[in-house]
């Protein structure tokens, strides 16, 4: 079924393309000198000494079957956030994508709008109970995901750009969850999630629910505050005692740095030992993932809508380059994954992800913490933008076509004004 999506490129001018090998498909010149059918097309392109873009200007397609009522826009681009916002304070520019929570309250310009909406990324807690033994206590898994309050981290290293989640899924997210708000150096959103609702609980309550799940499956504290549990070998009959000790694997990006310092911290008063790891995005890929070796990772997953799951969950997926971190191992969940690839009627599809999704939360192989926000400042005049859940950067445009800056008001009885002309940069 989703193969499709796989092999969907879009559409190429084939005298232009027809002489590009594949493996030359990523490198090709033609790649930054676009030529489309889409409501705009390209009337200039600047760039720099090296031969890169950094500019490119766009005119309404008269052609198009919606022509657009902005007729002129232009896209910059820039090498880091810190020089797109600069720019956007200083006025050359209009409207801004992609900036980072941490970054918000260097904007100092009041007349914008912020423009949110969930990404369809999964951050969670992956468990690898293969690693750590201790993991493989359902009780442990479970007092450990009631012990974190999702909004609340949220709120402090997202700044409440974000939506907490309690599947596997993005897709849970409504689709009309985009909100617009003023700018405001201090604020923090309030969304509400449709996937999950831990309402306003004290910590400390959370805290002695999760104790209590763990007290309630036979752990004890031991006299340096950290939970232990006597267990029996089943091959060999000898006993041992194991400790709520394991490590907690991230990137050093920053947010995902600062989200593990927090979970360790509300780990340790619940009763946990929890040692935090960071490494470079690249050597957590090659020397952690790939061979397995963590026994918590604190990561994030792509997981857009109409996109395979298999990959990510399947039991056969467990090693590398297969994408199921988490190590899981369910024989119904592996069924329902391959009837969702052998349709495309999605209504059976979305029934089988509810399925799906029943099976994963019943079995904990992951905490399922949030789908950050896609943050777009734009100007109050442009009206009718409408994000939806957004997949990639580029999902910003989809209904370009829609957006106007100017109105005007005319009696029904006559025809509809000519479409305004109008500039955005």
């Amino acid at each position: 079924g989703p193969f499709i999506y796989t092999m969907t490129l879009g559409i190429l001018e084939k005298h232009i393309w027809a002489a590009v090998t594949p493996e030359s498909f990523p490198f090709s010149q033609f790649n930054i000198q676009p030529i489309g059918s889409g409501p705009y097309t390209v009337s200039k392109v600047v760039t720099d000494t090296s031969g890169l873009p950094i500019e490119y200007d766009l005119d309404a397609n008269t052609s198009y079957l919606h022509e657009p009522y902005i007729s002129h826009m232009i896209l910059k681009f820039y090498t880091t956030e810190t020089d797109m916002i600069t720019a956007y304070n200083k006025g050359d520019i209009d409207a801004m994508s992609s900036v980072s929570p941490k970054n918000m309250n260097l904007i100092k310009r009041t007349d914008g709008v912020v423009q949110t909406a969930p990404l369809s990324r999964v951050f969670g807690v992956f468990w690898n109970q293969s690693n750590a033994p201790v993991l493989l206590d359902p009780a442990v898994r479970q007092a450990l995901d009631m012990a974190i309050d999702k909004q609340s981290l949220i709120d402090t290293v997202l700044l409440g750009y974000g939506v907490p989640l309690s599947g596997p899924l993005a897709s849970d997210v409504a689709t009309d969850m985009t909100i617009t708000a003023p700018i405001l150096h201090t604020q923090v959103n309030s969304h509400t999630s449709t996937s999950t609702s831990q309402g306003t609980v004290a910590p400390s309550a959370r805290i002695a629910a999760a104790r209590l799940v763990l007290e309630e499956a036979g752990w004890t504290i031991g006299s340096d505050g950290v939970y232990q549990k006597v267990m029996k070998d089943s091959k060999t009959g000898k006993t041992t005692t194991e400790r709520l000790s394991f490590s907690l694997t991230t990137s050093d990006a920053p947010e995902l740095k600062a989200l593990a310092e927090q979970i360790q911290e509300v780990w340790d008063t619940l009763g946990a030992q929890v040692n935090v790891k960071i490494y470079q995005i690249g050597d957590l890929n090659q020397t952690i993932i790939e061979p397995r070796d963590y026994d918590a990772l604190l990561f994030g997953e792509i997981v857009a809508p109409g996109l395979d799951l298999y990959p990510f969950w399947d039991s056969a997926q467990r090693n590398s380059p297969g994408l199921n971190i988490a190590l899981y191992t369910n024989l119904k969940a592996d069924k329902i994954l391959q009837q969702m690839r052998m349709t495309t009627d999605q209504s059976v599809v979305a029934s089988l992800e509810k399925q799906f999704e029943t099976e994963v939360t019943a079995d904990r192989p992951a905490i399922f913490l949030y789908a950050p926000d896609f943050i777009y400042i734009v100007p109050k005049a442009v009206q009718d933008i409408d994000l939806g859940v957004m997949t990639n950067a580029s999902d910003q445009f989809n209904t370009v076509k829609s957006w106007y800056m100017e109105t005007t008001s005319v009696w029904k009885i006559f025809s509809p004004p000519s479409q305004s002309s109008s500039e955005i940069q």
